[in-house]
């Protein structure tokens, strides 16, 4: 079967395309029947199309343009929707008559809601609007709202694969780093992959990062179970019950590391936990200053800011000289701002930078 594969959008190219239906909503002619298909097919590529528009909309309301309008929204959902029937009902419709504009403009609400409650999630029911793979490009960011009212925010160059079942709630942290706020359903618990460890979780926040040493992972609310998957000779690591063993748990404000794996003396592989952290409040705020677009430093090593920024930008950047790797640096950049970065080392920390190329650039010392 071929995965359902969510790539995000440019946000300017969602505004300014969602600028474009509101002119032609609100305008002299009313939309034909094709393309009212065609807005239906726009609102239906991804929740940031429909959260655009239903923006827009909201900013009129504020505007008065819909002060005339009464569409209440009545969702009735006794089961699952069949291929004809739609579980919305649309009732207390009036005062239209006098504004061919605003009745348009009502169709694109009614749009939303169709789309919106479609993705409902049922125990049990296939769950085409939350399984499938979601992905962010370098220095993108983006959230995924799931069927159950979790939430996924993925960081710069990241994607997940979720597989949401009648049981468990899986997904596998494909490559970045997430953060994740479960919605609690005890009998269906929220299992997160990552590398050869497990994150299981009923009802908390958390973010999950695969990196060259492991996957790190920090809880912010509630608390999570950890898990290792082993690896038996000639093989990957499984997540069957009993290639895991328990790891310990996390509560809020601590963070630890899944390490890579290690093999024991029946050449079984599995992964080992570094000793928990526990991070204070301000530690905290900037193990999570990215959902923010912000970068924070205190004292870090030259090498480590270097690959952090990188993370953000398609901009190669090199140290040359090995001795300059351990410098700290301390200091707040915004998310893919290279150039301030730059611009700061060489003030600040008395750095040349050499630019070999508009993605390529060295770092050496100043003298």
């Amino acid at each position: 079967m071929t995965e359902n594969i969510y790539v995000f959008p440019d946000k300017n190219i969602i505004e300014t395309e969602a600028g474009e239906w509101l002119v032609r909503l609100d305008g002299d002619t009313r939309l034909s029947e094709d393309e009212l298909i065609k807005l239906r097919d726009w609102l239906d590529r991804s929740p940031a199309h429909r959260e655009e528009l239903s923006n827009l909309l909201r900013f009129y309301d504020r505007m008065n343009i819909l002060t005339e309008l009464s569409v209440p929204l009545e969702r009735q959902v006794a089961g699952k929707p069949t291929s004809n029937e739609r579980p919305v009902t649309w009732t207390g419709l009036i005062r239209l008559a006098f504004s061919r504009n605003l009745a348009v403009i009502a169709i694109a609400l009614v749009a939303l809601a169709l789309i919106i409650n479609q993705q409902a999630w049922e125990p049990g029911a296939s769950e085409p609007g939350t399984n499938g793979i979601y992905s962010t490009t370098i220095g993108e960011q983006s959230s995924v709202s799931l069927s159950d009212g979790s939430t996924i925010h993925l960081n710069t160059n990241s994607q997940v694969k979720v597989k949401y079942e009648e049981t468990v709630r899986n997904v596998r942290l494909l490559q970045g780093e997430a953060f994740f706020n479960v919605a609690k359903i005890p009998q269906r618990p929220f299992h997160v992959y990552a590398g050869t460890g497990r994150v299981e979780a009923v009802s908390t926040a958390f973010i999950v990062r695969l990196n060259k040493h492991g996957v790190d992972v920090v809880v912010t609310e509630g608390s999570v179970k950890l898990a290792a998957l082993k690896k038996l000779p000639g093989r990957q690591a499984v997540s069957k019950d009993n290639h895991e063993h328990a790891l310990g748990t996390l509560d809020a404000g601590q963070g630890t590391t899944i390490r890579a794996l290690i093999t024991d003396e029946e050449n079984v592989s599995f992964s080992t936990m570094e000793l928990v952290q526990n991070l204070d409040e301000a530690e905290l705020s900037r193990r999570l200053s990215w959902r923010h677009g912000l970068l924070i430093f205190t004292g870090d090593p030259l090498e480590d800011v270097i690959d952090e920024i990188s993370r953000y930008s398609p901009v190669t950047i090199e140290i040359i000289d090995p001795t300059l790797k351990a410098i700290r640096i301390g200091g707040q950049f915004r998310v893919g701002d290279v150039e301030a970065m730059l611009a700061s080392l060489e003030t600040n920390f008395h750095l040349r930078i050499i630019r070999l190329r508009h993605d390529y650039i060295q770092i050496a010392s100043a003298e």
